[in-house]
């Protein structure tokens, strides 16, 4: 543990080793990626099998389920700030159970979509940024290390569970999947945050921190509202990026087959990129990593623009900067706001960025309808180089001096 964070709560009576927390969060976090955000890559067309409703309609229960997730974000930062973040993990395993219960018993739309509310509460309160909150929380300046271990273990998550969804397809249907996750969320999930997941001893929490920050209010400066928008413009481009990259290459002559293969490359670009931040991340400060991601990002969706000729390299470098995106979401608030405050504004700065993971598949099918796949990859390109001479413009700004925003 940091030197002089709080102690923890007297269950467990010893905090767990560093690598068991990371471990134990990590697996956590495959699971509750795959039971929500991944779910309806395996499901979505057996649902629309069965009950004839829209693949729109039925990816439309996710994007509730990440405006919700948003919504709530701010409040999770302050809880995870007042009283670690245990319990907020532990019930979001409850909350993402019961929602995919729901959704196994939905015969309704209205259901349906009732059920991605109940699981945008617990997305809310048990995907990266909870997780990263809660690392801040209990490790402080010295937290980068176990939230880069964390992604790496964490980014196997499509790679798991979406085998097994097609398993669980295969025995039980997709009602029984849902179930099946459900039982994973409490038989494994809620134990493992139980046991490992910091939490804070009530006799360790002082005055709201919240409080000490204004009732809430986001910090009046640039700093804030700079990083804030470089991590929503990373959110919307990478997700609308993920969810269409085959159409996307396939759009421009590439065989199907060939351009699954391409997609699946992703994987391995982000754990690679990972491993390298893990091994030397140490050695240069947290915006060198958020300017690597946002520039290979950018290098990438340029490349995507000139067709064939560049596709492997723009699927590996888009690849490698959206792994490290998601570790500098984790690490870079921590530099730049410090230990104290980090989970507070972690939740805050997660509001938009999941609200832009919300509506970027939404606005980009209807751009792709509108202007067509070059023109809309173009805009991709615009955004994401937004980013990136933002993240250099925010480096120079707020390097290793140490500078924070109070």
């Amino acid at each position: 543990m940091v030197a002089g964070a709080p102690s923890e709560s007297s269950w467990p009576v010893r905090a767990p080793p560093t690598s068991a927390i990371v471990i134990a969060l990590g697996v956590a976090q495959i699971f509750a990626w795959g039971s929500s955000y991944y779910l309806l890559g395996a499901l979505t067309q057996p649902i629309a099998a069965e009950t004839s409703w829209s693949e729109t309609w039925i990816l439309a229960g996710l994007s509730l389920s990440l405006l919700i997730a948003g919504a709530i974000s701010p409040r999770m930062g302050q809880a995870v700030a007042e009283r670690g973040g245990r319990n907020l993990l532990a019930a979001s395993t409850l909350l993402l159970a019961a929602g995919l219960v729901i959704l196994a018993n939905s015969h309704a739309q209205i259901v349906y979509l009732v059920g991605w509310m109940v699981m945008g509460l617990g997305m809310g309160l048990g995907l990266y940024d909870a997780a990263f909150a809660t690392l801040g929380r209990h490790f402080g300046e010295a937290s980068r290390g176990p939230i880069t271990a964390l992604t790496l273990i964490a980014g196997f998550s499509s790679t798991v569970t979406w085998p097994l969804s097609l398993f669980f397809l295969g025995q039980v249907g997709w009602r029984g999947t849902c179930i099946a996750y459900a039982v994973i969320e409490v038989a494994l999930c809620l134990p493992l945050y139980l046991l490992f997941a910091p939490s804070i001893a009530r006799t360790a929490r002082t005055e709201p921190i919240g409080a000490a920050l204004g009732n809430g209010s986001p910090p009046r400066d640039r700093t804030y509202y700079i990083l804030g928008a470089i991590l929503t413009l990373i959110a919307a481009v990478n997700t609308f990026v993920s969810v269409n990259l085959i159409l996307i290459l396939t759009s421009f002559g590439v065989p199907y087959a060939t351009a699954v293969g391409l997609a699946t490359l992703l994987g391995p670009s982000q754990v690679l990129a990972r491993l390298g931040e893990m091994f030397l991340g140490r050695r240069y400060h947290p915006m060198v990593t958020l300017t690597l991601a946002t520039g290979s990002i950018a290098t990438g969706n340029i490349l995507l623009v000139f067709g064939t000729a560049a596709m492997l390299p723009a699927v590996i470098l888009y690849g490698g900067g959206a792994g490290l995106a998601w570790v500098a979401r984790g690490t870079v608030p921590m530099a730049i706001f410090g230990p104290r405050t980090y989970a507070v504004q972690l939740g805050r700065l997660a509001r938009p960025a999941l609200i832009a993971q919300a509506l970027a598949p939404a606005i980009g099918g209807f751009l792709l309808q509108r202007i067509g796949m070059v023109p809309t990859l173009s805009i991709l390109a615009v955004a994401s180089s937004s980013a990136f001479i933002l993240a250099v413009a925010l480096a120079i700004q707020s390097p290793t001096s140490g500078a924070r925003v109070r």
